[in-house]
């Protein structure tokens, strides 16, 4: 049935600003229609005569894009970490010194990820790489056994680290091979590992003296990821 006429100089509030109304004109003038959207308000004024049948075109709200869009990324910290290993977030960076293997709080479980890692002080040395969960003695050691974790401690052909370089990492399951480092932005083609089953965090390994930043801000590396590299993005939790 046809929606009840307005009252005199009635005024039909729309419940929302994105509607397609109809004003239809009285039965004595047939077939007069008037097609227009309301307002900003959302309201428009309509005679004794008109009948308003609107109808919303708003986009649908909630979707997943804009919640996601709204939400900002968790952060990447520092996880797991052996008992000498002491570890300090920067803000844009984080600082690691003394002696053992600590882990990332994230696993990289995206197709592509990046991150780098910059030598302050080189000491007696370092492995930077990713890991399997580990614990106990484990994180009391070294990285890079190629069991449990994969490294790299020197630079490109076999240069040895100095003050200053940055070490980047490209991981994930999407590409072969799944880990490739680099020196500087300089490929260290016999560092690269083809697969790595399962999940890996981020991982690195300070000795005596050593210094690390560990960097996980797209903003703050000093070379650009490889190919379809993005920063590590930590899942994101149910509210």
């Amino acid at each position: 049935s046809a929606p009840p006429s307005p009252g005199p100089e009635a005024d039909v509030a729309c419940r929302c600003a994105w509607l397609d109304c109809a004003l239809v004109g009285p039965a004595s003038s047939p077939g007069t229609t008037t097609r227009r959207s309301c307002d900003s308000s959302g309201v428009h004024r309509s005679s004794p005569a008109m009948k308003a049948i609107c109808h919303c075109l708003c986009p649908p709200k909630g979707s997943a894009e804009e919640e996601e869009s709204l939400t900002p990324l968790t952060k990447v910290r520092a996880g797991k970490r052996g008992s000498h290993v002491r570890v300090e977030d920067c803000g844009t960076d984080i600082r690691l010194t003394g002696e053992g293997t600590a882990l990332a709080d994230t696993v990289v479980d995206q197709d592509a990820a990046y991150w780098e890692v910059r030598v302050e002080k080189i000491g007696v040395g370092c492995q930077v790489g990713v890991s399997y969960d580990l614990s106990g003695h484990l994180l009391d050691s070294q990285i890079g056994d190629k069991e449990n974790s994969w490294s790299v401690g020197v630079g490109a052909n076999g240069a040895v680290l100095a003050e200053g370089d940055v070490i980047g990492v490209a991981y994930g399951q999407g590409d072969i091979p799944n880990l490739r480092f680099f020196h500087n932005g300089t490929y260290i083609e016999e560092a690269t590992v083809l697969r790595i089953r399962g999940e890996a965090y981020p991982a690195i390994s300070v000795c005596s003296k050593a210094e690390l930043r560990w960097i996980f801000d797209p903003l703050q590396f000093a070379h650009a990821p490889p190919g379809r590299h993005t920063e590590v993005r930590p899942p994101r939790k149910m509210m």
